[in-house]
């Protein structure tokens, strides 16, 4: 009841902050669906604040089923003044925020340690599962790993095939829902108040869904997750 009391005050708020535009025909099977499983619901990323615009429509027309959200969110930001605290103070709302180090910073040179990074993937991976096997559960996830420069969608890394193998080796009941992220007028890298975005929803694919489709075009999961967002952009999207 205090998560949902919360929810409503985050609904009013992003109405104020952003102004959203979407489709909510295929939220509905959303919404059914997460009475009995669970959902990784994958967008295009564009922004500091995909995730947060995509909680409006998500919480308008599901979020008396949700039962937990979870995302992670870059290990870099986690100690700056605003969006930091953003992410630490997401539980209040119902929304887990995870830090992440990114691909590009894995390497070599990466200002973090093996032990570290290990600790916070280890970490995101067991609320993961945790999220994948009940119902109402659902995380929100850029399948790219870090913002498009151009806005034109990027190769998928590796941590969305990572949970599809997680859903599917577990028998979670766990679908895929395509996001496209569409922002309007002086859209930027960063965070975006008062700016308008168009969100265009998916239809929901099983992991049978994405395994055949993987199997008949001979490209990975994160691939066929990819194409079905760039399916739901204009065509000046697609790389």
């Amino acid at each position: 009841m205090k998560a949902n009391a919360l929810r409503g005050i985050l609904l009013w708020l992003l109405g104020r902050v952003y102004r959203i535009k979407f489709d909510g025909k295929d939220l509905k099977a959303l919404r059914d669906h997460l009475k009995e499983g669970s959902v990784i619901l994958v967008f295009n990323h564009l922004s500091l604040d995909d995730a947060v615009v995509l909680l409006r429509p998500l919480f308008l027309e599901a979020k008396e089923v949700i039962e937990r959200v979870i995302v992670p969110g870059s290990r870099k930001h986690w100690g700056e003044p605003l969006l930091g605290q953003i992410m630490r103070l997401g539980p209040l709302s119902g929304i887990e925020v995870f830090p992440a180090v990114q691909h590009y910073e894995r390497g070599a040179d990466s200002p973090y340690s093996r032990a570290h990074i290990f600790l916070l993937d280890w970490r995101f991976g067991k609320a993961a599962g945790e999220v994948l096997g009940m119902a109402g559960g659902v995380i929100l996830f850029a399948p790219e790993g870090t913002r498009s420069k151009d806005g034109k969608i990027q190769p998928p890394q590796k941590g969305i095939g990572f949970l599809i193998r997680l859903a599917k080796r577990r028998g979670f009941r766990t679908k895929i829902m395509p996001i496209g992220i569409e922002p309007q007028r002086g859209f930027s890298r960063d965070l975006n108040f008062g700016k308008e975005f168009s969100i265009h929803f998916g239809p929901l694919l099983s992991l049978e869904e994405i395994e055949n489709s993987v199997k008949e075009k001979q490209i990975s999961s994160g691939e066929i997750v990819m194409e079905e967002i760039a399916d739901l952009l204009p065509a000046g999207y697609s790389s």
